[in-house]
């Protein structure tokens, strides 16, 4: 593993994540990891929903946005190995779209935006209907969102990030 003290690494959503069958309900996870390797465990780590706080990691405790109270959270003893994915427990269909995910040490930060979208089938719907109950399955699919609108919505949210505290805890 890399030493922290390099401060010099970048976000990546690994490459064997692209894709899952989840039933709503169920344990998720938005995989987020630092490359090379190192540390996560004295950084801050911040998640957002387009702009609604989702978590925050800071001085080694875990913050969940208000919206998002007893179900979601980041794996601690992951942070050692690079780990800052967002866990979700009782995953629901609110919870698909865009997260923001930043990664702050010292003087550097680093962020990625991934989209969580429901898979589509060859006529543009859905693969699985709207449904009404806890434990539908849905296929998923991750990727990291790079588009120009994506690059508008990240400076908007970076203008905003700075002073966020109020709107998160």
């Amino acid at each position: 593993m890399a030493s922290a003290s390099s401060n010099k690494f970048h976000l990546i959503v690994p490459n064997d994540s692209q894709s899952a069958e989840v039933k709503l309900g169920s344990d998720v996870t938005v995989p987020c990891h630092l490359s090379p390797e190192i540390s996560a465990v004295d950084m801050e780590i911040r998640w957002f929903k387009e702009t609604t706080c989702v978590c925050l990691y800071k001085n080694r405790e875990v913050i969940e946005g208000r919206s998002y109270e007893g179900r979601t959270g980041l794996s601690t003893k992951q942070l050692n190995s690079g780990n800052v994915s967002l866990n979700f427990r009782e995953f629901r269909e609110s919870d698909i779209g865009v997260y923001l995910c930043q990664v702050i040490s010292k003087d550097r930060a680093e962020e990625i935006t991934i989209g969580l979208e429901e898979k589509e089938n060859y006529d543009g719907q859905p693969v699985n209907q709207p449904s009404k109950f806890q434990g539908r399955q849905v296929h998923l699919t991750l990727h990291e969102v790079r588009t120009h609108s994506s690059w508008f919505r990240y400076d908007w949210s970076w203008s905003r990030w700075r002073n966020r505290s109020a709107f998160c805890w």
